[in-house]
This record gives C-alpha cells, structure tokens and sequence, in this order.
C-alpha cells in the first residue's frame, strides 16, 4: 500500500505473531510489565504525552479537563497482562503500549462498549470502532483469539531511540502463550501506520479515509496534520537550479518556515537552511507541490557566492546531514501572519493563566519534566506563582486572533529586606515534586541582594517566560521580554533579576538580551537527604542561573 505523507486515513493492519525479540533501547532505560498499580502513572503519561500527540486528539483539540475517560480506557487495558512501559532511571515512564486480548465472537454476539461521555471522545470512540468492527471479516478465519494492539505513545523528549519499536515487539512468546494466534491494531497517527506497516511487517486490512467520516452537516470531523516544536526537520525532494548548475538533492531543514498554505499548494516565503560544516544559507522558496510523495520545490538561492560553488556546498553538506536526520512527517504549513497582541494581565485572569501553564508549561519546563511533574501535583504552586505575579502590573500576555494565551511574562516585584527580617518557611504543597522546584528555585532567588549592585533595593523579578510550543520561533519570548520596562522603572525598579532553569531561556537572557549570570548552582551539586541528584534535565541544561540586567 501507498501512504501519502499526511495521514489521510485511519487502518486496519495486522501480523503473525513470530519469535521476534525486541531490539534494546540504547541507554539506562527498562521495560517493565504495568498492573492495576500503575493505573495513575499511566494516566499521568496520556495527559503528558498522548494527550497533545496522537492524531484524532488533536484534531479534535481535546483538552486536558476532557480526559476522565482515560480513566476506563486504561483500566480495560490493565486487566490484562501483556501491558507494558518503558521507563527511565528516575523511574518515570517515558514510553508505553497498552494491549488487550480479544475473542472471535461467537453467532449472533455483537459485543458492544458504552461509548465515553465526552463528545470529542465518543467521536473517536465510533470512528475506532467503525474501523475495529472490519476485524473478524478480514483475519484469517483460523484466529479466535487475537491481541489487540491499543495504544502505542512514546515522550517527545525521548523520540528517535528504538523505543516504540523495542516496546512493540516485547514479549511476544507471552502472548503465544496466552493462545493468540496474531496481533490486531488500528493505526490513525501516520508515524504508527509507517513503523507498523514499513518496519514491524504488519499488512493493511482495512482503512477508513478521514474525507468519508463527516458529521450531521457534511464535514468531515477528522482533518489530521502535524505541526512541529523546537528541533524539527522538513525533508524535500529538491530540485537546485542555477545558471550554470542542475541537481537532485533530498535535503533537510531545520525550525519552522513561514508559510501560508494556498488553492494549488504550500507557499514559504523564507527558509534558513542550517549546515554543519559551510556557512547557514538563506533561501526563498517559491512554490511547493505535493502530488503524493514527488515534492517539486522551486527557490532562489540568496548567497552571493559564485553559481558553481553555491550548490555544491549546499547538496554536499545537506547529503550528509541526511545520514544523521530522518524526518517521517512533512511539514503542515499553517499562516505565521496571525494576529497577536500583547496585553496585560490582571488578577482576574488568574485561573486562564493556571491553565496555559498546565497545557504546555509543565511539560516543555525542564524541571517539571524532570521530576515528572503532573498538573494535579504542579497546579497549586503554579496558582501561587500566578497569585504573586498578578498583584503587580508587570505580567503580560501575548493572544492570539481566538484570544487564546499563546505566550506569557510573569513578573513581580521584590525589595531588598531591612534589618534581621526573618524569612517565612516555604509552604509545603504535599508532594515532593512541587516542592523540590519550590526549593531550587528559593534557593536561587534567595542570592538575588547580594549577587546585585547595592544601588538596587527594587527589582522585577521574572518568575516564568512561557510561549506554547506551536507559536515558537516567532519572537514572542523577545517581544515579551522587553514590553513596557518603562513602567518597572516608573514603579522603583532599578533592575531586572530572572531565575533560568531552562536551556533555552538561559542562552536568551545571557547570550542574546544582556543579562549577566550572578551567580549558578550545578544540579549535580543540588542533592536530597540521601545524597542524590534531584533533577536530571532532559534539554541540554545542567544548572540554575540568576541572571540580572540593570534597567
């Protein structure tokens, strides 16, 4: 079968079961079999991870507080033993598969699953079902008993490391040994249908296209795309024309392009091309096509560098960056030219703010993540960080055409103290979790006076600079950043003091807007009672970093 590069239909696929082991993931990573103990960690993992990824939960954007019927999804996969997750050093689980067994109904069953209450879920529950019911007509009429193969999730962060495959393939003489004769799955996310399809060896028995699923109107209710964060690749078919050269080269570009998407196809205005040995090239693409898989790209080149030179250097170096990158899904092109205002917050938007940290911040936040933070143990310290924040007038927002927060600068204000004035303690949020972050970053906060010039007895105090991730690389952070400081100076302040925990932020603040690094504590020198390291930060960071910048 063909797929095309976006996923257009959900499939049907199955396979023989075999003697196949599973490949070992590459670093301190374990399988281990999930019970009805591992109910709530389970859980925690599909609002972490699955919630934001899988394909019909995005299309249909569901939320967070929509996902109580995760609840009996999970349960009816934990009753059976052949459940399994991957997890990493501190314990956490970074990757699962969720598997059950099925029976061929006998003459005249037709076994049927009350749908979940949530709209969005019963959807995908009829379109699911719609394409599960094809099962006992298409297997071989040999198979009673079959393993259902129901959900497949690994973390983003630890994406590209053989984990969904090792977790597929585990253990599967334990489910010969159960009598099933083959493994079942549907396969609605491309990324599941080309590692079943193109590298496990399952083959297609059924699909159900997302054009022929259409609601009481007409619409079609599934309409499936991908959009990519932080470190992503675009892989094109390429063809380089200049006066005096012709070539095909597949090439890969890093971060997103802006894009609008047109009648005929996807149009890009400008793309950085990053290479790993020549200099970064900046290219205008004109038009991209995609009739299936043959993209036909045509750009014009911006280096000034002699026509023979140019696209050598680019196809030579863009080859071999190929050997280490390979992107399995294509770019969706959506309009950077949005409308976003920045505005500022009010207590009154407390709890909208709760929530925009809970849908992106507790994940991409390096120490939350860390810790394995979830938004039942992260909500109350996040709604004291908002409430200190908000009593000032220095926290601001940046929205989108939907007034939705796509970006937020919290800040507030602290003054040096006088005297002996005597610290209260730290309130305590009844998890470990949120109150070791609580602690690193009082810790940092508490070297603010005498880290800064003693001129200074007024400072805003950035507590949290969050953009969501399909709105990065836009300048919001920057724009965010240096909005109305006027009104900190207006107010007493003589500077600005930030704790950076993140990577990203830390090369923001130091590298690129001025701030210098007072002072820093290494997480390997930031242990628990027992002497172990508390945070094993997954993007690049190894400290905590007060930086400071005089206004």
């Amino acid at each position: 079968m063909l797929l095309t590069r976006f996923p257009k239909c959900s499939l049907l696929s199955f396979r023989h079961l075999t003697g196949s082991v599973a490949a070992k993931p590459r670093e301190d990573l374990r399988i281990v079999r999930l019970t009805k103990d591992d109910h709530s960690a389970v859980y925690n993992f599909m609002c972490k991870d699955f919630l934001y990824t899988e394909s019909l939960n995005q299309a249909l954007d569901l939320k967070l507080e929509e996902t109580d019927d995760f609840h009996d999804i999970i349960a009816s996969y934990l009753e059976h033993p052949i459940s399994y997750g991957m997890k990493n050093e501190l314990d956490q689980i970074v990757g699962m598969r969720l598997c059950s067994v099925l029976h061929r109904p006998r003459n005249g069953e037709n076994p049927v699953e009350p749908p979940p209450k949530n709209w969005k879920l019963a959807e995908i529950f009829k379109f699911i079902s719609k394409v599960e019911s094809k099962m006992w007509d298409y297997i071989p009429s040999t198979w009673n008993q079959v393993m259902y193969f129901g959900i497949l999730s690994v973390d983003k962060a630890y994406a590209r490391r053989g984990i969904g495959k090792a977790l597929a393939d585990h253990n599967m003489q334990e489910v010969k040994d159960l009598g099933c004769q083959g493994i079942v799955t549907e396969l609605s996310a491309l990324k599941s249908q080309q590692l079943f399809l193109n590298r496990l060896g399952y083959h297609k028995l059924y699909e159900l296209l997302y054009k022929d699923w259409l609601d009481k109107k007409g619409n079609p209710i599934f309409t499936c795309h991908f959009v990519f964060n932080m470190v992503t690749v675009l892989l094109l078919s390429l063809r380089i024309c200049t006066k005096k050269y012709k070539s095909v080269f597949v090439i890969i570009c890093d971060a997103q392009p802006r894009a609008i998407q047109g009648a005929q196809g996807i149009y890009f205005t400008r793309f950085k091309l990053t290479s790993p040995e020549f200099s970064t090239f900046l290219v205008h693409f004109d038009r991209v096509l995609h009739p299936q898989f043959n993209l036909q790209v045509h750009f014009s080149c911006n280096d000034k560098r002699a026509d023979e030179q140019r696209p050598s250097n680019v196809g030579w170096c863009l080859k071999r960056s190929l050997h280490q990158i390979a992107s399995e899904d294509i770019m969706a092109a959506h309009n950077h030219d949005e409308s976003l205002s920045v505005e500022n917050l009010t207590e009154k938007d407390s709890s909208e703010v709760v929530k925009f940290l809970l849908l992106d911040f507790l994940r991409s936040e390096p120490l939350n993540s860390a810790v394995g933070n979830t938004a039942e143990e992260a909500t109350p310290l996040f709604e004291d960080i908002v409430s200190f924040c908000l009593s000032s007038p220095l926290s601001y927002a940046v929205k989108n055409a939907e007034n939705q927060i796509v970006g937020v600068r919290l800040a507030g204000i602290l003054r040096r103290p006088e005297g002996d004035l005597i610290k209260p303690p730290l309130p305590e949020y009844g998890n470990w979790k949120a109150n070791a972050i609580l602690k690193f970053v009082d810790h940092i906060e508490s070297q603010i006076w005498q880290n800064v010039p003693l001129h200074w007895h007024t400072v805003m105090c950035i507590s949290i600079l969050s953009v969501h991730s399909d709105y990065s690389n836009r300048g919001i952070a920057k724009t965010l950043l240096s909005h109305r400081l006027e009104e900190a100076r207006e107010l007493g302040c003589q500077g600005i003091v930030t704790q950076a925990t993140a990577y990203k932020s830390q090369q923001l603040f130091v590298k690129k807007l001025g701030y210098r690094a007072a002072y820093e504590i290494l997480h390997e020198d930031w242990v628990d009672e027992q002497g172990n390291r508390v945070f094993k930060c997954l993007d690049g960071t190894d400290r905590g970093i007060l930086a400071i910048k005089e206004l």
